[in-house]
C-alpha cells in the first residue's frame, strides 16, 4: 500500500498540472489581448485628436519650429546689447522672420499669377495641341479622351442647331444659364474662406513664435528643476540634440532645393520655355518636400513644353528634367545631407502621407522635421530607442561608430 500511493500521488498530479497551466496560459492570452486593444484604442484617439486640434497644433508646431530656426540670431543679438534693451533681440529676430514670410508669399503670388495669365493667353494653343493628339490617337486606334457634353453642346450651338428639336430652349436650360454664376461665388467665397484661414494661421504661427523665442531660457530653466532624477535630463538632451538637427536640415534642403530650382531654370531657358523662372522657382519650393517634391517639379515645365511645342517639346522637357531631378536626388542629396537626418526613405514616404492626410499640405512640409523630432525623443527616451533604430536605422545624426560603415556596405 504505502508503495501505490506515491504512484497514485504522481498521477493526480499529472491531471492538476495542466489545467493550472491552461488557467495561466488563458489569463496571459486575456491580458496580452487587452493590452492590445487599449494600445489600438490609445493611438486610434491620439490620431482623432490631431485631427480636431489641427487649428491651433498646425501654427504651434510651425511656430515652434520658426522659433528655433530665429534662436541663433536672437541670442546673438541680445547677448550683444545692454540688459536694458535686450528686447530688441527679439524684435528683430521676429522682423526676419516676418520678412521671409512675406517675401515667400509674395514669391508664390507672384509666380501663380504669371502662370495662369500665360496659360490664359495661350488656350487656343493649348485646345489645338489637345485636339492634335486626340486625333492621333484616334487614328493609332487608342481611344483618347471624350468630349465634354459642354463642348458638345458649344459645339453644336456655333453651327447653328437648335438646342432641342423643337428650336425652344427648356426650362432646365434657362435654369442652368445661371450656373457658371454661381459656380465662381462659390469658389470665390471657399478662397476667401480659405485665404483668411491661412492669414489667422499665420498670425498664430508668429504669436507662437514670439512665445517660444522669449521664454526659451526660462523653459530650460522650468524643465531642469523639474526633478534630480533623469527625466529632465533625457528632456534637455532631446532638445539640444533636435534644435540643432532641425536647423541643419532646413539649411541643407535649402541648398539642395536651390540647386535643383537652378537647373530647372537653366534647362527651361535652354529649351526656350517662356516663364523659365517661374518653374525653377516652383522647383525650389517643391524640393523641400522629400521624395514627392521631385516628381511634382517635373509636371509644371512639362505642362508648358507640352502647350507650347507639342508632345516632342514635351518629351524633351520631361526626359530632362526627370533625369537631372533623379541625379539630384541620389547623388547631390546623399553627399550633402549626408547621414544628418538618415531617416529611412520607406520612413520618410510613410511620414509625408501620414501628416499630409492629418493636416494637408502644411503636414507634408512638416513631416519630415516632425519624424525626426519624434526620433530623437524615442532615442532618449528608455525602452523606446528601438522604433527610432527601426524608422531612421543609422540615427539622426552624429551617431555611433561603425554607423558610418554600415551605411556605405
Amino acid at each position: 500500500m504505502s508503495s501505490s500511493n506515491p504512484k497514485s500521488m504522481d498521477r493526480r498530479e499529472a491531471r492538476d498540472t495542466p489545467a493550472v497551466h491552461r488557467g495561466s496560459i488563458g489569463t496571459t492570452r486575456w491580458t496580452l489581448a487587452g493590452r492590445v486593444v487599449a494600445g489600438v484604442i490609445a493611438i486610434v484617439l491620439a490620431i482623432e485628436g490631431l485631427r480636431l486640434a489641427k487649428p491651433v497644433l498646425v501654427p504651434l508646431v510651425a511656430g515652434i519650429f520658426l522659433a528655433i530656426l530665429a534662436r541663433p540670431l536672437h541670442v546673438r543679438v541680445r547677448t550683444a546689447l545692454p540688459r536694458r534693451v535686450r528686447w530688441v533681440g527679439l524684435l528683430v529676430a521676429m522682423l526676419v522672420i516676418i520678412a521671409g514670410a512675406a517675401a515667400f508669399a509674395g514669391a508664390v503670388a507672384l509666380s501663380g499669377r504669371a502662370v495662369v495669365d500665360e496659360f490664359r493667353a495661350r488656350r487656343p494653343q493649348i485646345e489645338a495641341q489637345v485636339e492634335r493628339i486626340r486625333a492621333a490617337a484616334e487614328r493609332s486606334g487608342v481611344p483618347g479622351p471624350q468630349r465634354s457634353r459642354d463642348e458638345g453642346a458649344t459645339g453644336s450651338a456655333g453651327s447653328g442647331r437648335p438646342a432641342s428639336e423643337g428650336g425652344s430652349v427648356s426650362p432646365g436650360a434657362s435654369a442652368d444659364s445661371s450656373g457658371p454664376g454661381s459656380a465662381n461665388s462659390g469658389f470665390a467665397t471657399r478662397a476667401l474662406r480659405a485665404l483668411m484661414e491661412g492669414v489667422a494661421g499665420l498670425l498664430l504661427a508668429l504669436a507662437f513664435a514670439a512665445l517660444g523665442l522669449a521664454e526659451a531660457g526660462d523653459l530650460r530653466t522650468r524643465i531642469a528643476h523639474l526633478g534630480n532624477g533623469g527625466g529632465a535630463k533625457r528632456a534637455l538632451a532631446a532638445i539640444d540634440e533636435a534644435a540643432p538637427a532641425f536647423r541643419r536640415y532646413v539649411w541643407v534642403k535649402s541648398l539642395t532645393s536651390a540647386i535643383a530650382g537652378v537647373v530647372t531654370w537653366l534647362t527651361a531657358l535652354a529649351f526656350g520655355l517662356p516663364l523659365a523662372w517661374v518653374w525653377g522657382f516652383l522647383a525650389f519650393l517643391f524640393e523641400y518636400v522629400p521624395s514627392v517634391g521631385s516628381v511634382l517639379a517635373i509636371a509644371p515645365p512639362t505642362i508648358m513644353a507640352l502647350a507650347d511645342g507639342g508632345p516632342g517639346l514635351g518629351l524633351a522637357v520631361f526626359l530632362v528634367i526627370g533625369a537631372l531631378q533623379v541625379i539630384l536626388g541620389n547623388v547631390v542629396d546623399p553627399r550633402l545631407e549626408g547621414r544628418l537626418m538618415a531617416v529611412s526613405p520607406f520612413g520618410v514616404l510613410l511620414s509625408i502621407v501620414f501628416w499630409g492626410w492629418l493636416w494637408g499640405a502644411v503636414g507634408a512640409l512638416l513631416a519630415v522635421p516632425l519624424t525626426v523630432a519624434f526620433v530623437i525623443a524615442c532615442r532618449h527616451i528608455p525602452g523606446a530607442q528601438g522604433v527610432a533604430t527601426v524608422v531612421a536605422g543609422d540615427g539622426v545624426s552624429h551617431g555611433e561608430p561603425g554607423h558610418e560603415s554600415g551605411a556605405r556596405g
